[in-house]
């Protein structure tokens, strides 16, 4: 989480929900994601490999 934290722009789009600006990263076994807006990073929630995000 530090790295998306010096680098937010790392992520990738959420593939559930393309149309927010949502972003994901990887830490197995799970997905944190996350919304970068204004310079604060913010994690939405994190999420086994295993399951969908459902907002």
């Amino acid at each position: 989480m530090e790295k998306s934290a010096l680098s937010p722009s790392r992520g990738h789009r959420v593939h559930e929900f393309p149309e927010l600006r949502l972003k994901e990263i990887h830490e197995p076994p799970y997905r944190i994601i996350y919304e970068y807006d204004e310079g604060q990073l913010h994690v939405i929630t994190i999420v086994h490999f295993k399951q969908r995000y459902k907002a």
